[in-house]
């Protein structure tokens, strides 16, 4: 290869390296830009709410006794079951509502944290739960502040709580995804107004 030969190759190879560094350039910079953009978004979050009225109640009744004398709290805690059971019966509430969860037993002289000795009169504890589930929840908010006449049939109720539910969240979903998102598009709008920028995509 002579001289002259020589000297027009290094000019062609100088030149391709010379395209290609302008083009790496070029590739460098429009990610630089788009980074940046990129680290301008703002993104908008929508809001939706709706009241609901529930639709499922769940009412825990709890009972209990004291007493030294087993067969004897037994009997009583049974008779406690019955007036309930009764009670709600008379309240129209059915068997099928109704769950007995039966009773526990606690021995209180059995506890090693306790610093005195227990009365053999109140060394036990029966204590029973009653389940009710309705989707009449209007009768078992009624019934709830209702008890009187257990207390004074001297039933010693231990809880009277109700959760109340909403179980078709799903017919509502798709109605309340589309208010947050107008909601949110309503925002973004606002906010870019202000910017003097556009709304993006979804």
């Amino acid at each position: 290869m002579d001289d002259k030969t020589a000297k027009i190759t290094a000019a062609i190879l100088g030149g391709l390296l010379a395209v290609g560094l302008l083009g790496a350039g070029y590739f460098v910079s429009t990610t630089v830009l788009r980074g940046r953009m990129a680290g301008n978004a703002v993104t908008v979050k929508g809001f939706a709410e709706r009241d609901v009225r529930a639709d499922l109640a769940l009412w825990t009744i709890g009972f209990s006794n004291t007493g030294g004398n087993l067969p004897d709290l037994y009997a009583r805690t049974r008779s406690d079951e019955t007036a309930i059971l009764t009670y709600l019966r008379s309240r129209a509430f059915d068997d099928k509502a109704i769950n007995v969860q039966g009773v526990g037993l606690t021995d209180q002289s059995a506890n090693q944290d306790r610093s005195k000795v227990v009365p053999e009169a109140s060394r036990y504890i029966l204590a029973g739960t009653i389940l009710v589930r309705s989707t009449d929840v209007a009768r078992i908010d009624a019934a709830t502040h209702a008890l009187d006449d257990l207390i004074s049939k001297g039933v010693t109720l231990t809880q009277n709580q109700v959760d109340f539910e909403f179980t078709r969240l799903n017919d509502i979903k798709a109605p309340m995804l589309k208010d947050a998102t107008e909601n949110a598009r309503g925002a973004a709008q606002q906010f870019a107004n202000d910017a003097g920028a556009k709304v993006g995509s979804i």
